[in-house]
């Protein structure tokens, strides 16, 4: 029978302790202060907000010399095995794992534990996601416009750890087990994705007959905006399941192409009162505003805010979601203006005046027979992968507070 004791931070097995986390890894340190200048070719600079997860951002992350960053990892060489975390803004206290062998990128703004081993790497990266791990963080934070932790509180931070280091190792296999399913599904997902891209761009782009009629969006397609009740009247929104599910950008920057969680509800009272127009199951929807082109297929009766655009099909078309979603997942936004006015110019008039050559019926559903089996996979894989969160975030704050035991 486990025997607890009360800390600042909740009840931890007896034996288990807190040590500081220059105990526990061989460095703690940090990132350069210093903004070096960009370049087109170069070595990658990963800041605060490149940390997301189990991923670094290098997508958008900015180049720097060879010269600056040879005198970066001089100070501050990132290692395999090193955890690293953001220490400023947004993402403040968000970790990454380093698992490569020979990371060629240099840092700023982040710290990096160097653990030296892969099991306490794993383990540091779940404690700080977990409930406990979090409270410690947020206990550090500091500062008034963005949170900032400083490389002193890093040093001093509380880590709690098992009394064996066998129990480290297999509550890292268990979560770690977890990630990588999830990983697996997700790589999975991206390759069916690309290929369906490849097709609908030789199907419909290279392939593209002058005789097809091109005709507005607004014309092939019932568009429609979401709405959003008054935020300060809080009787409109909820976190209960039996209310109607309320789409926001964020919601779909976590999602694969299929939607089927959203961090808000709105109740059917705000849905009457403020006639917001109600998705159907199975419909596209496309952000607009602030971030442009998020794109979704829904999969129940959904709702949105005004930032999102959905696309209802007639009767009478032949045209299915997952050929809109590839029409816009491979459309040119830069089309619509400059890059630097596009995000504060575009409204929903401009989406209904996009121009779509019309193929034929037969072509339509040839391409459909094709695809049909890719997004199905997508779909299942989407809700394996649900499934195996839940599951982790279940165990996650039970494994790393001992609640739930796991010995070799």
């Amino acid at each position: 029978m486990v025997e607890w004791k009360d800390t600042d931070y909740g009840k931890i097995p007896l034996k288990w302790k807190y040590v500081k986390g220059t105990e526990f890894c061989n460095k703690v340190t940090d990132g350069t202060h210093d903004s070096p200048k960009q370049v087109q070719s170069g070595r990658f600079l990963i800041t605060s907000k490149h940390i997301k997860g189990r991923d670094i951002d290098f997508e958008n992350a900015y180049k720097i010399s060879e010269e600056d960053y040879r005198k970066i990892i001089a100070r501050s060489h990132v290692d395999q095995w090193d955890v690293i975390i953001s220490m400023i803004g947004e993402y403040c206290g968000f970790t990454y794992i380093e698992r490569n062998r020979l990371p060629d990128y240099a840092v700023k703004n982040v710290g990096m534990f160097k653990t030296g081993s892969e099991d306490k790497a794993k383990w540091l990266h779940y404690y700080f996601n977990s409930k406990i791990g979090k409270a410690v963080l947020e206990a550090q934070k500091t500062g008034t416009s963005q949170p900032y932790i400083t490389l002193g509180s890093l040093r001093q931070i509380e880590i709690l750890i098992p009394d064996n280091e066998s129990e480290i190792k297999s509550i890292a296999e268990v979560l770690s087990s977890l990630d990588d399913k999830i990983d697996l599904l997700n790589r999975q997902n991206k390759t069916l994705e690309e290929l369906a891209e490849i097709l609908f761009r030789q199907w419909f782009v290279e392939e593209a007959e002058d005789s097809w009629e091109s005709q507005t969006i607004g014309n092939l397609f019932d568009v429609g905006i979401g709405r959003t009740p008054p935020r300060l009247e809080k009787n409109w929104f909820s976190n209960d399941i039996k209310d109607v599910k309320w789409i926001s950008i964020k919601d779909m920057g976590n999602c694969g192409v299929y939607i089927n969680r959203t961090a808000e509800y709105l109740t059917n009272q705000a849905i009457t009162r403020f006639s917001i127009p109600v998705i159907p199951i199975n419909t596209l929807i496309l952000s607009f505003k602030m971030t442009i082109g998020r794109l979704a297929i829904t999969t129940e009766s959904m709702l949105s805010n005004e930032a999102i655009a959905h696309f209802k099909i007639k009767k009478e078309s032949s045209f299915y979601p997952e050929f809109l979603y590839l029409f816009f997942k491979t459309f040119r936004w830069e089309q619509l203006g400059s890059t630097s006015s596009i995000v504060e110019a575009i409204n929903s008039q401009m989406i209904k005046n996009i121009e779509l050559s019309v193929p034929p019926t037969e072509r339509l559903n040839e391409f459909y027979d094709v695809i049909k089996d890719f997004f199905h996979k997508l779909k299942v894989n989407q809700l394996q992968i649900q499934q195996l969160e839940n599951l982790r975030d279940t165990l996650l704050p039970k494994l790393m507070s001992g609640v739930i035991r796991v010995m070799n």
